[in-house]
């Protein structure tokens, strides 16, 4: 934006081909740095994802001024941020090598509204990963990705509530902490039951909250495509363990 001024003052001895009188009115500098700042406005103003549309084989992200179709093969990972519960959006970059964690170079466009959950889609593309926020993240998580595998061996990723029965007002069964394995036998929407490893612990859970964060992770090597939480993406659309700890009874810090 500042080479055509630059022009300019080389070639006429001034920022501008403003009349003299009118620059005796108002200095240079306001005719460099007015313009200058309402085109970066624009291209921020730009960035604001608007819409997320989720196609047969593709995801769709509509900018203000743009539109990108991404093709859920070119998806390496879907991420939801939540910097309290250790989802932050340097481990992100750390994980696939992104600098300056690595040589990789990526760039996000995207202009967090903090009006609802912040996530990250992370693609093949180097020009084209997003950020954006979703006021209603429940859906679009439990839409853009498979099943849990029923026998697969998952892992709390925060302290979690478990019911007797799926039903959100049935009776407590226990409290996990993080970090204690299971294995899931039944699912329900964000509602799964499962049974802890090395205990007789079992009963239903969320393994997505209601603010859209991932209760449960999977064991998995770094660099995985195609991965959104403790699952994989869905590619059509629409269709040794450890010993527990003494588990507590009382509600504490606790996500549902």
């Amino acid at each position: 934006m500042f080479i055509p001024f630059l022009i300019l003052r080389f070639f006429y001895g001034s920022w501008t081909p403003v009349p003299r009188p009118l620059l005796d009115l108002l200095p240079e500098v306001y005719f460099v740095g007015v313009p200058c700042m309402v085109v970066f406005l624009a291209l921020v103003v730009g960035q604001i994802p608007i819409r997320i549309i989720r196609e047969p084989d593709s995801l769709i992200v509509e900018l203000l001024t743009s539109r990108h179709v991404i093709p859920i093969a070119e998806v390496l990972e879907l991420v939801v941020l939540n910097p309290t519960r250790g989802a932050r959006f340097t481990d992100l970059l750390q994980r696939w090598s992104i600098f300056p964690y690595g040589w990789n170079f990526h760039l996000f466009r995207g202009l967090p509204s903090g009006n609802g959950v912040v996530c990250v889609l992370l693609t093949r593309q180097q020009r084209w990963s997003f950020v954006f926020c979703l006021q209603e993240p429940v859906p679009f998580l439990l839409d853009n990705q498979k099943s849990l595998e029923v026998g697969r061996r998952y892992r709390t990723a925060h302290k979690v509530l478990l019911r007797e029965g799926a039903d959100m007002s049935s009776p407590k069964a226990a409290i996990v902490p993080r970090g204690h394995y299971l294995t899931i036998d039944q699912q329900q929407g964000r509602r799964c039951r499962v049974r802890f490893e090395g205990s007789h612990v079992h009963g239903w859970m969320s393994y997505i909250s209601v603010q859209g964060h991932f209760l449960l992770a999977k064991d998995r090597e770094c660099g995985v495509q195609g991965v959104v939480g403790a699952s994989e993406f869905r590619n059509t659309y629409g269709g040794g363990g450890i010993e527990l700890k003494e588990l507590t009874v009382t509600d504490g810090d606790i996500v549902e």
